[in-house]
């Protein structure tokens, strides 16, 4: 008898558990929305966003996707932008095969390597010496391929990953 209680017991708790670790869709917390690359006058503010953030200084552009940061404690940081993909700022290192629609001919490198630099030009006016908030989104790695943090970063409160993928897209 005192057996049948303690598995009984036993059973009630097992169920206990299993049925607060379920939980329902609508406990799950919504999925976050696509930015909206159509309209230039849709952002995604910092609120919209749940990875860990921290304030930091743009020390130094390398091109229109990759920056030095420093923290406010004086360590350094090479950071690449989550969703932004721009073109090679060195004429020879410039890949037409992996941007869809460029032919690979003079005029379409020439074509990348201008992009590139209008990549840059951009990232260095709206960040080169600015405290941003970067933030690390929770669904992807922290690090990337070359060891670079793969980050967002706003710019006050705008989130410039969007306005970068935005405004630099290459006229075919």
């Amino acid at each position: 008898m005192r057996r049948t209680r303690l598995v009984a017991l036993v059973g009630v708790v097992l169920l206990v558990v299993l049925a607060g670790c379920t939980g329902s869709p609508a406990d799950e917390p919504a999925a976050p929305e696509e930015p909206n690359t159509e309209s230039t006058e849709t952002t995604t503010t910092l609120d919209a966003v749940d990875g860990e953030s921290v304030t930091v200084t743009v020390t130094r552009v390398i091109d229109g996707d990759t920056m030095e940061i420093e923290y406010a404690n004086g360590t350094e940081e090479t950071v690449r932008l989550l969703g932004v993909d721009t073109p090679e700022t060195t004429l020879s290192r410039v890949s037409p095969d992996e941007f869809t629609g460029i032919p690979d001919t003079t005029a379409g490198r020439d074509h990348l390597f201008s992009w590139g630099e209008r990549a840059t030009t951009l990232a260095e006016d709206e960040l080169e010496g600015t405290h941003v908030q970067m933030v690390f989104d929770p669904d992807s790695d922290r690090r990337g391929y070359f060891g670079r943090l793969l980050v967002y970063l706003y710019v006050d409160g705008e989130h410039f990953n969007e306005t970068a993928g935005r405004g630099l897209r290459p006229d075919v």
